[in-house]
């Protein structure tokens, strides 16, 4: 798959070193950092200053110096929701999402009970995500066990940082689901797992489905696991208008398909609710109070035509908004191209009058950076800053000298990623 470039799958850490690049660093929702000549020093998997070259090489005297001068150095991207089984999938199918989903998503999942094919799918999954920049992800796996055991193995062997839970699901037709019982049993299984393998890069998220696929008493017992064991959540919400219709029959209880979701316990700080195209007012009050996060998924939702995600209005009202490629209804693993669609979707929700504002590429960058490491409250990554985890995408920009422009040639595609550092170690270089 890689012919024009090496995987690195060296564990051995450099010892203290410069880094000599442009840099680019997100700030807040709508400046960046600029430096055109930075230093940044580290000592193995953290940095220990950066700034202007000349002031770190000062700072830090005789000392190896990695010139990359070439080069523009970010914060390594932080992919906010995507589905690892679906990998094969991308761009098969077409229809709206529950046909989709039927028909051509869960027979492709089982096969994930297969746990060498699911080693070598999520191998080849995290490559290809490193190799676009992507530093963390956080992913949903199949239905099974096993298969997600095999797909954590594969993480902990590429070195991404990962938030990984295998999809809970006990309604549906056919037996693509499990009784409650299994699920919680499954979930216990597999916080033990990550927790003997004694690597913190890699840690377990709970990862109900839907409201579609999971029963009012399944999502509590979620609920009452994330609080047990302190662990985010991440699932969908308001994808589909045809998904709406059919939560509403499904929960003739509730108020909302939000209403579900906060009745049960699932929403707060900790919870990632990928799409919410179709929020009403009072939907958005109730994720504004408990500090939920929304994760914009542009390029899924067009692919499944499912609808636009106001970005603006949501950022207006100070909702946390993350960024996911949500393969494989997404079609791609890079977060720069979903940072593309989502200001395009932005521009034409503008140009139709449905939104009052744009949003910039500054902000979107964010989104994809220090902002998804705070939905995820790792004050590790998502930034380059003092004790930081060495976390370092460098791109090949067509024009170093164009200040102005060179955040819009990484996001439009006119740049390459030359070399991915994740946790101190080289994990991809062309």
């Amino acid at each position: 798959m890689f012919n024009i470039c090496t995987i690195i799958q060296s564990i051995t850490k450099p010892n203290m070193q410069i880094i000599k690049a442009t840099l680019i660093n997100p700030v807040d929702k709508e400046s960046i950092e600029f430096i055109e000549h930075a230093g940044i020093a580290i000592s193995e998997d953290q940095i220990l200053d950066y700034g202007d070259f000349t002031d770190i090489s000062k700072q830090y005297p005789n000392i190896e110096v990695l010139d990359y001068s070439d080069l523009v150095v970010t914060p390594g991207f932080i992919d906010l929701h995507t589905h690892i089984p679906q990998y094969p999938a991308i761009g098969k199918g077409k229809g709206e999402l529950l046909p989709w989903l039927n028909n051509y998503i869960f027979p492709l999942e089982q096969k994930f009970s297969d746990n060498n094919y699911a080693f070598k799918l999520s191998e080849a999954f995290f490559m290809k995500a490193i190799s676009f920049g992507t530093t963390t992800l956080t992913a949903f796996s199949s239905l099974h066990n096993s298969g997600t055991k095999a797909a954590i193995d594969a993480g902990l062997k590429s070195g991404v940082n990962l938030y990984i839970g295998n999809t809970l699901m006990d309604l549906g037709e056919g037996s693509y689901k499990h009784s409650i019982d299994q699920n919680i049993e499954d979930s216990l299984d597999l916080i033990s797992y990550i927790q003997n393998s004694k690597n913190h890069s890699v840690k377990y998220i709970l990862t109900p489905r839907y409201a579609g696929s999971c029963s009012v008493d399944l999502l509590k017992e979620v609920s009452k696991l994330a609080k047990e064991y302190d662990l985010h959540i991440q699932t969908h919400l308001s994808e589909n208008l045809s998904e709406l219709e059919f939560i509403a029959s499904l929960h003739p209880n509730y108020k909302s398909y939000t209403d579900v979701y906060l009745g049960t316990g699932i929403l707060g700080s900790k919870t990632l609710l990928a799409h919410c195209i179709y929020l009403s007012d009072t939907e958005l009050s109730i994720l504004k109070q408990t500090g939920s996060n929304i994760i914009h998924c542009a390029s899924s939702n067009r692919y499944l035509m499912s609808g636009r995600m106001n970005f603006a209005k949501y950022d207006e009202m100070n909702l946390k908004i993350g960024i996911g490629t949500d393969v494989a209804a997404g079609y791609s693993l890079s977060m720069a191209n979903e940072m593309r669609e989502a200001l395009e979707t932005s521009g034409d929700l503008y140009y139709t009058k449905k939104s009052d504002q744009l949003i910039s590429p500054q902000r979107i960058f964010f989104s994809s950076t220090l902002e998804a490491a705070k939905i995820l409250n790792n004050n590790r990554i998502g930034q380059l800053a003092k004790g930081k985890q060495v976390d370092l995408v460098f791109h090949k920009v067509y024009d170093l000298n164009d200040t102005d422009s060179i955040l819009n040639q990484i996001i439009y595609g006119n740049s390459n990623v030359q070399k991915v550092i994740i946790n101190g170690i080289e994990r991809f270089s062309l």
